[in-house]
């Protein structure tokens, strides 16, 4: 069995890439990679594995995982395979139990891509996005209009109405962006944002439209977070404590079951 180091040091030499490059082409931090290359980090987490094979395809998630069997996936997990499950209508979107464990194992057979939908209010919480054991995933997506996205996670409260109401389910990508030139994401989108709290060390999520400010300097710090609710203030995010970014790739309002 491999070590997480191993793992992903063979990764980069087929890549031909180094720890920075691989980290901002997959949408996560250069000291989440540089932990896993020292050791610090003994295994490759969930959401570890899962932004490599969205990123690079022809890796085998279990391979990434456990550092056993074949490296490269011979599935096609990102191919709809019509043919292969008549009895759905692969136009709409469709929710998966995470217990639901024989129409997982079919639906992955016949080629769906699964989005995990995660147990993770976009209002407050003290944990990662996706959990490193995959603890947090409450089930999965087929969400045909949204080939690249990452995780479903959900809205509270009423800042982003009547866009995004309370309780509504949000298709997720992680962002890249250089940390160097925060100023180069596409303002005037919403994002979904995690920020930790300086004093409490706790991560809080955010929906949130962010803008740049004119001041070059204060542009350098902060972004601005505006909702789309009138009643609620424009606030800033210490662009230094974020520690994550996602875009939203599809706001869903179906829910059928597989």
């Amino acid at each position: 069995m491999l070590t997480g180091a191993e793992i992903i040091n063979e990764v980069l030499g087929d890549l031909e890439i180094n720890q920075r490059q691989f980290a901002l082409s997959i949408g996560l931090s250069s000291q989440r990679i540089q932990d896993l290359v020292s050791g610090k980090t003994k295994k490759v987490s969930f959401e570890v594995a899962t932004a490599i094979v969205n990123r690079y395809k022809q890796y085998n998630i279990d391979w990434l995982r456990n550092g056993v069997g074949e490296k490269l996936s011979t599935s096609k997990r990102n191919e709809v395979v019509a043919e292969s499950i008549p009895e759905y209508n692969l136009s709409k979107n469709k929710y998966l139990p995470s217990e639901s464990k024989e129409d997982y194992e079919k639906a992955l057979k016949a080629g769906l891509r699964l989005i995990p939908e995660v147990d993770f209010v976009f209002s407050a919480g003290k944990k990662e996005l996706i959990e490193g054991d995959g603890s947090n995933v409450r089930g999965f997506w087929y969400l045909p209009n949204s080939k690249d996205s990452e995780v479903v996670a959900r809205m509270a409260g009423t800042s982003m109405l009547p866009t995004f109401p309370p309780g509504c389910k949000m298709a997720f990508k992680r962002f890249g962006y250089d940390v160097f030139q925060p100023n180069s994401i596409p303002f005037g989108n919403a994002f979904g944002i995690i920020v930790e709290d300086k004093v409490t060390g706790e991560w809080h999520g955010h929906v949130k439209v962010l803008r740049r400010y004119k001041d070059a300097d204060l542009s350098k710090k902060f972004w601005i977070a505006q909702s789309l609710n009138p009643d609620f203030d424009d606030f800033d995010i210490e662009i230094a404590q974020v520690r994550g970014l996602f875009i939203i790739k599809e706001h869903i309002i179906q829910d059928v079951l597989l």
